[in-house]
């Protein structure tokens, strides 16, 4: 079969861009937990996208057999993506500055108390950046509040899926296969504040299929 062939065939084209995308998935899975968020759920979102159409393709080409492997290797990439985006690990060599002072006792710990904020208003918790940071939930409220800082999280905005799915449709079609994590900034620079699993159930319903289009 010739190239000029090939180009005009889109089951082949797809195949071909499907194992494109899973060749750097497999980059990525590899180089876990050291790898960017934002690359891993844009490989996340891509690999969804193929599972769907791999389950639904009708041609000669795709036999069952073909399918089911297809989809094993599909799934054995998308499942350790997953589990980094659900629970990252704190970085392997975190370490967090300290300040004696002038008091006696243990040196405090400088925290990034901007940054803590910042991922407690994306729905993380006390605790969980704690686990992150390397302390525990007790010393983060106690900076905060030593600070003079709200311990309370921003108030989501009020938006509907259907318009959250329009402000994200158009984000997207400016910038294909991004995270939630990008498309969550874009979102906050126009003041739409909203937790990150709703920005990542948006992207899903109004992306997910025409991702590798």
């Amino acid at each position: 079969m010739s190239s000029s062939r090939f180009a005009e065939d889109p089951i082949h084209a797809f195949l071909m861009e499907a194992h494109s995308i899973t060749v750097d998935a497999q980059f990525i899975v590899d180089s876990l937990p050291n790898a960017d968020l934002a690359a891993v759920e844009r490989s996340a979102h891509q690999l969804g996208a193929v599972r769907k159409i791999v389950e639904v393709i009708d041609d000669d080409s795709v036999t069952d057999t073909v399918r089911q492997e297809l989809l094993a290797v599909v799934d054995s990439l998308i499942a350790p993506l997953n589990s980094f985006i659900v629970s990252p690990p704190p970085p392997a060599n975190a370490f967090i500055p300290t300040d004696r002072g002038d008091h006696a006792g243990r040196p405090r710990y400088k925290l990034n108390l901007h940054r803590v904020q910042q991922l407690h208003d994306l729905g993380n918790s006390f605790s969980d950046i704690g686990q992150a940071m390397g302390v525990s939930r007790w010393t983060i409220t106690r900076h905060l509040e030593a600070a003079g800082l709200s311990t309370a999280r921003r108030v989501y905005t009020e938006i509907s899926d259907d318009a959250l799915n329009e402000l994200v449709a158009e984000i997207s079609l400016g910038h294909p296969f991004v995270g939630s994590t990008i498309v969550s900034g874009h979102l906050e620079t126009r003041q739409i504040h909203v937790p990150r699993f709703r920005v990542q159930e948006s992207l899903r319903r109004v992306d997910e299929l025409g991702v590798i289009v």
